[in-house]
């Protein structure tokens, strides 16, 4: 049989220019990017509310994290078989409008108990949004481009990731670790927007 071909660098770079041209392939990588953003600030900033505002030991922190982890080990098949007969945007904007509610709620729990609770249901539609992002982002690129598409998804989120850890210390030191959460919840917010201003692909919205 024939060998195939793989791309050569020409090819590949040529590649990753169409794909920048493409609005809705960079639109979900720049989405990615955000809610990543959030997502990195959320693990920095939950185990600090933990210790600092609850004032729990490091058993009750470590709980929590894993808490918020298993919720989203739950929920990650859920939303794959969901977004393959519903489609990939009802799912992310379901995961994200939730994720966004219960970041702002956070910081009316009154105790570690309902913290806890609350991290656990946030872990649950957090993380079942990324298997989900990554397959919306193979739906849009052909075949032999989707390595590259998703080093695009990882760059963007990559880059913005980066920024939340010192934009939400700063918010920390200047307004307390309450207002950090009501910023999380808004940049969620944002990629809610950002959803929804996708374009439409047809199968993606089935």
């Amino acid at each position: 049989g024939e060998k195939k071909q793989g791309l050569s660098l020409a090819e590949y770079f040529e590649g990753i220019a169409i794909l920048l041209r493409d609005r809705g392939v960079v639109g979900l990588a720049l989405m990615a990017g955000v809610r990543s953003m959030a997502q990195s600030g959320l693990l920095l900033f939950i185990p600090l509310y933990l210790a600092n505002v609850l004032k729990v030991g490091p058993t009750l922190v470590g709980i929590g994290i894993a808490a918020m982890q298993f919720g989203g080990m739950i929920a990650g098949p859920i939303a794959g078989t969901w977004s393959d007969r519903v489609g990939r945007r009802p799912v992310v904007l379901a995961g994200l409008s939730g994720s966004t509610i219960v970041i702002a709620a956070l910081t009316l729990a009154g105790n570690e108990v309902l913290f806890i609770a609350g991290i656990s249901l946030l872990g649950f539609m957090l993380f079942a949004v990324r298997p989900v992002v990554h397959s919306w982002m193979m739906d849009l690129t052909p075949p032999a481009m989707a390595g590259s598409a998703t080093s695009v998804m990882f760059g963007a989120q990559s880059l913005l990731s980066g920024a939340a850890p010192l934009a939400g210390g700063l918010i920390a030191d200047t307004w307390g670790l309450a207002v950090v959460f009501y910023a999380l919840a808004g940049t969620m917010l944002v990629a809610n927007v950002m959803v929804y201003l996708l374009p439409h692909h047809g199968k993606d919205d089935d």
